[in-house]
């Protein structure tokens, strides 16, 4: 369920072997009470949502877990969220395609600088008097792209 969670949600199927061989559960009320309490026990509670469902002549179980609102943490630092030290914002930085992109995504910039909206979108931080932009923040404020 934590895997689920943390990613885009998904299903649990209680009651079918990997193989998709439906054994049956024999105690619904034991079962969904084991789960709800493990749901709720998670570091952050998840809300899954259990059905029961007759299939063969059995009973299963189906966990519908949505896509958790705050993520389980691993303490990893997900790629695209790593500073990219090769990226100059003096040099490497296009205005234009950040201009664009500011009217795409239907910003009012008001009185903010770009790095202050750059920053304000999690994609750059201030590093003492140097920008610096992480993976994401990259992608889409290059002047051009080329393998290094």
């Amino acid at each position: 369920m934590v895997a689920f969670s943390n990613s885009g949600g998904g299903c649990v199927l209680v009651g079918v072997n990997d193989e998709g061989k439906v054994l049956g559960i024999s105690d619904i009320n034991e079962e969904k009470s084991k789960i709800e309490t493990i749901a709720r026990n998670c570091d952050t509670s998840i809300s899954a949502k259990i059905s029961s469902h007759e299939k063969e002549g059995k009973t299963i179980l189906l966990i519908d877990v949505p896509e958790g609102k705050d993520k389980h943490s691993t303490g990893q630092i997900n790629y695209e969220e790593k500073i990219c030290k090769k990226f100059d914002y003096l040099e490497d930085f296009d205005e234009d395609a950040f201009e664009e992109f500011i009217r795409m995504a239907v910003i009012s910039k008001g009185r903010l600088s770009n790095e202050d909206i750059l920053i304000n979108l999690g994609v750059a931080e201030q590093d003492g008097k140097n920008l610096v932009f992480n993976n994401v923040g990259v992608l889409f404020s290059l002047k051009t792209l080329q393998n290094s």
